[in-house]
């Protein structure tokens, strides 16, 4: 009985194909798919980011060159406090005394 066994795996070894030799059929089907997942992607996805980095970009060039120009309020601040060595300190505004801490009272009086 075993010897009808091994004597069936031999024959049955024999006559299977190697198990380390693909299938050309199997990788010309994954071929075409990756082909065709490669062309989706070339022509619908990568558009769309480009589209995004390019608008990004120029976002941020606009903000550098916003920031680069002179602005007249700050110009004229400079002036003035190249002429005048020591500025006044500025009044507390309504708004800043809203925004002062407010300061918890110790129950010890």
């Amino acid at each position: 009985m075993n010897q009808q066994i091994i004597s069936a795996a031999a024959q049955g070894a024999a006559e299977s194909a190697n198990p380390l030799v693909p299938n050309l059929w199997e990788m010309g089907v994954v071929f075409a798919g990756f082909v065709v997942l490669l062309y989706i992607v070339v022509k619908f996805v990568v558009p769309m980011f480009e589209k995004t980095f390019a608008e990004r970009a120029e976002a941020i060039e606009g903000g550098i060159a916003k920031l680069k120009r002179p602005r007249p309020k700050l110009l004229q601040l400079s002036k003035s406090t190249s002429s005048s060595s020591t500025m006044p300190a500025p009044k507390p505004t309504a708004s800043a005394k809203k925004l002062e801490p407010k300061v918890p009272r110790s129950s010890r009086s």
